[in-house]
């Protein structure tokens, strides 16, 4: 029965069932508002307006209070944010709306920026306008023989979301502020640089070369003295060890030794030991001292206990506490030539002896005190492609901010609560610079409580410093690369675990019916962007459309090699082909499709324009008018190809299932332009590598053994003449040669990091070409390929060496 029919004579009851069932009520309601708030999830009349913001037909400027109710409130669980992103792609006015809240701070601010503008700072400010602000600027100790204002430097303290001036945002240094830089370095503690930013982009200087151009070759900046001792080169990155110190300072280090006492003092305390052991040291020196008196009474002397044994045994000390060591040594101080030691016993002029003391010794462990030369290693991990105004690929920045991590990961566990904050800059230490922080700082928060915090946190740093994540491209670059690094996950692991995840990746979940391959694949099809009409225009054109053997299989302009061998007016500089990333080095790799008859000549000025010494066949076609053989199979024969290019063959071996020729190209300048500046075309030399067990109705080849001595082969040729691009060559321009480029890239990774990660070589070399390694046989080869390559020919390299 209702409560108001039960008691409705009762008022005052009427009124605290009519409160409770209104708190209930109210309880109810509350709970999905949070929900709502969490997930920001977009109501009807909201998707409407968004609808009409999106459209453009009401501006947002005018009235943005109207628009800032999209913002969102808190951050957002990993349920809440793939939501977001969905809203995001179907309103791209999302992205400017929040922006542009986030861009207030930095609009309305009232910091001051006075040490900035003072005319002694003016030098020291690439940008006039991307200053610090005064309340969070970096505050150099002021140099006693410079001016009044030495302690500026255009850099600023910036929070984490979870930790306090965990970064320093830096302008790059210019001409002026080299040493001021390497003077932020050492007075603020930092150990590690990250460096956004080339140093000459489109023939601008971009932030000067502040580290030393020479290997073990020390450099001084200022007061500090820099020695390079380590270059590691990636195809995205550099990674650069540096030893840094400032002459005549000292620093007082605790350092842990071990001692070794008698075991029957087993019984006294540590101290006790320690204040023994430093008696019978004083005791040891004052014998030391006074070696004529006992050499004068003519007596033998066992040295047991002394510093020098002391010394020997620590450096034949083992893990156990408890050593057993028998001394079988005399010393005469005669140190007559007709004495001699042997095992167990002394022979001198008037008698012989002979002594045995075994003795049990207990290792401690104790820290001293020493005081040495300041000497730091720090790391400078240089990103090299992020061009100004532009964004790179997101997986290339979490591969980079992963190895960020673990080089942080090593300094922290070296050097313990003495690490500073990290330092990051590009050429104005804004743009490039805040959505790196962005994107840190809310990976560390997702690994931390599992949230994100992008509005949020922008707010944050457009507070801390102006210009920190300069513009809309750039906000938008975060969130991609966010939800990236949350669809993806952790997708390396050890070169130990490989042939356990083999195992593991091909088993079925029983919810989804998917094996882990299958589910990678999925992963890397749904972040897979195809390029516009319009990113390929060059290969749409009318007069390089019939190049193509296919025309859904165009490269990018901006990732295509040019041509630039002059042959014909008729000739343009098209190519169907495109740059593919290895490891350790960018454009590795060009991918080209079999030439047609017409693009023959095309193939070998592309050989000769990139100085391209290696190329790949992954074919045996036997179908010549299909897929013409566009290399000379006489030796010492001219053939020509084209007006320009004449190509002799060289040498010639077969192996089975492996065919390779080596050939001299030469070629004729017939540019009007060219001759006059008496340009001289040398002859080239390329070796092709034809693979012979790979049917074209094959997805995979009949040996893998014989696809990875192809590699090595490669490689071995490389290694003699040198690392220019590789060309492969497959039938259409996308079969096989993904998987080619995929293997060799994870292989390099083996021998340089001891790291497995298909995911990864896989997502790198479709970025440029999509339909590389086009299917499941393909993706999951690549692990076959590696697993033969580590168990066949890496771990025979080691046991060798």
């Amino acid at each position: 029965m209702d409560p108001e029919v039960l008691f409705e004579n009762d008022s005052d009851t009427m009124k605290s069932v009519m409160k409770l069932k209104k708190t209930k009520n109210h309880r109810r309601r509350k709970k999905p508002t949070l929900k709502k708030a969490a997930t920001t999830a977009v109501m009807p009349f909201k998707k409407l307006q968004l609808s009409i913001f999106n459209s453009r037909f009401i501006p947002i400027e005018p009235n943005p209070d109207n628009a800032y109710q999209f913002l969102p409130k808190h951050p957002m669980d990993f349920d809440a944010f793939e939501k977001h992103m969905n809203e995001i792609r179907k309103y791209e006015c999302l992205i400017k709306i929040e922006f542009d809240a986030a861009s207030r701070n930095e609009i309305y601010t009232k910091h001051g920026t006075r040490h900035a503008h003072k005319p002694k700072n003016e030098l020291k400010n690439t940008y006039p306008k991307r200053v610090p602000y005064d309340f969070n600027r970096v505050v150099l100790s002021k140099d006693p023989l410079d001016e009044e204002d030495s302690d500026y430097i255009n850099a600023s303290y910036v929070d984490s979301i979870l930790k306090p001036n965990a970064y320093i945002a830096a302008q790059g240094p210019n001409e002026y502020t080299i040493s001021d830089f390497w003077r932020l370095i050492w007075e603020q503690q930092a150990f590690l640089i990250v460096m956004l930013t080339k140093v000459f982009d489109f023939i601008r200087v971009e932030c000067c070369q502040y580290w030393p151009m020479e290997e073990h070759k020390p450099e001084m900046y200022g007061l500090i003295e820099v020695i390079l001792l380590s270059e590691e080169q990636l195809a995205d990155f550099v990674i650069r060890t540096m030893r840094i110190r400032k002459p005549g300072q000292l620093v007082k280090r605790k350092v842990k030794r071990t001692k070794l006492v008698p075991h029957n003092l087993h019984k006294e305390t540590d101290d006790e030991k320690h204040q023994m052991l430093d008696e019978d040291e004083q005791e040891q020196e004052a014998a030391n001292e006074s070696t004529d008196r006992f050499r004068e009474s003519k007596r033998s002397r066992l040295s047991l206990g002394t510093r020098g044994t002391r010394e020997s045994l620590r450096s034949h000390s083992t893990n156990s506490k408890n050593l057993i060591y028998v001394f079988e040594k005399i010393s005469n101080y005669e140190h007559s030539p007709e004495n001699s030691l042997t095992t167990g016993s002394v022979k001198t002029k008037s008698k012989k002896a002979s002594f045995t003391t075994a003795t049990v010794y207990d290792e401690i462990e104790y820290e001293e005190e020493i005081e040495e030369d300041d000497v730091r290693i720090i790391y400078q991990l240089h990103y090299n492609s992020w061009s100004s105004h532009t964004c790179p690929f997101p997986n290339s920045i979490l591969q980079f901010r992963r190895r960020v991590r673990i080089y942080q990961q090593e300094v922290i566990k070296d050097e313990g609560d003495r690490v500073g904050p990290t330092i990051v800059h590009c050429s104005d230490g804004c743009g490039r610079t805040g959505a790196y922080l962005c994107i840190d700082s809310n990976l560390e928060l997702a690994e931390e409580d599992g949230l994100y915090d992008v509005f949020g946190y922008t707010k944050r740093l457009k507070h801390a410093r102006r210009g920190l994540i300069e513009n809309r491209d750039q906000y938008k670059f975060v969130y991609e690369t966010l939800e990236e690094a949350h669809i993806c996950g952790k997708t390396w692991f050890p070169v130990g675990e490989l042939a356990t995840q083999i195992k593991l990746k091909s088993q079925k979940c029983t919810m989804t019916g998917l094996n882990q391959y299958q589910v990678e694949y999925r992963k890397i099809q749904k972040m897979t962007k195809l390029p516009t009409i319009g990113d390929c225009a060059g290969g749409h054109r009318v007069e390089n459309r019939e190049k193509n053997r296919d025309v859904s299989t165009v490269p990018p302009d901006n990732f295509r090699p040019y041509l630039t061998s002059f042959q014909s007016n008729d000739n343009t500089d098209y190519i169907n082909a495109v740059f593919v990333d290895g490891y350790t080095r960018s454009k590795e790799y060009i991918i080209t499709e079999w030439p047609l008859k017409r693009t023959i000549q095309d193939i070998w000025s592309l050989i000769y324009d990139h100085e391209c010494n290696s190329v790949i066949v992954l074919d045996n076609p036997n179908m010549p008018n299909e897929y013409p053989l566009f290399w000379p199979l006489e030796r010492y024969k001219k053939q020509k190809y084209g007006p320009v290019f004449s190509v002799e063959m060289v040498s010639s071996a077969h192996y089975p299932k492996i065919k390779t020729w080596i050939f001299k190209i030469n070629k004729k300048v017939v540019s009007l332009t060219e001759l006059m500046a008496g340009v001289k075309a040398e002859p080239k030399t390329t070796q092709f590598f034809q693979i012979t067990c790979w049917p074209l109705d094959h997805k995979v080849p009949t040996s893998t053994n014989a696809l990875v001595e192809l590699m090595n082969m490669v490689e071995r040729w490389r290694q003699r003449t040198n690392y220019g691009p590789v060309i492969v060559v497959s039938y259409n321009g996308k079969s096989r040669a993904g998987v080619y480029c995929a293997a060799n890239f994870a292989m390099e990774q083996v021998v340089q990091h001891d790291e497995v990660d298909i995911f990864n070589a896989v997502r790198t070399v479709r970025r440029h070409r999509p339909h590389l390694v086009e299917n499941m046989t393909e993706y999951k080869y690549c692990y076959d390929l590696l697993f033969h390559y580590v168990t066949h020919y890496l771990n025979k390299d080691k046991d060798g060496n």
